[in-house]
């Protein structure tokens, strides 16, 4: 799972507690979340949500190329990594419905 965020956007931590609450991984699927900065920024999202990887994307082709033009955006991939599912923004109990999406792509 990738979720693009920014240290300046507010929905983008939330988000995050709610998909890290219990670590980051999920270890009946072997799936990860992995929060990429697209700002490039150094903060350390690792340490604020533990289990969360972190990435600093420092090409904004990637952004570009996924169409990323909101933060928080969230895709959850298959184990091939096609994407399964796409959310964009925020709201509160966005997690559950990641969390249900991602299961259902990991089962394949």
């Amino acid at each position: 799972m990738l979720i693009f965020r920014a240290d300046w956007c507010p929905p983008c931590g939330p988000l995050l507690d709610e998909l890290s609450s219990g670590g980051g991984s999920w270890p009946d699927s072997g799936a990860v979340i992995c929060a990429v900065d697209a700002e490039g920024s150094p903060g350390d999202a690792s340490a604020q949500w533990p289990g969360v990887r972190r990435a600093v994307l420092l090409d904004g082709r990637l952004l570009v190329d996924l169409r990323i033009e909101v933060l928080p955006t969230t895709l959850v991939l298959t184990r091939s990594g096609t994407v399964a599912a796409r959310f964009e923004g925020y709201c509160p109990g966005l997690g559950a419905e990641v969390r249900k999406k991602a299961a259902e792509a990991w089962a394949e």
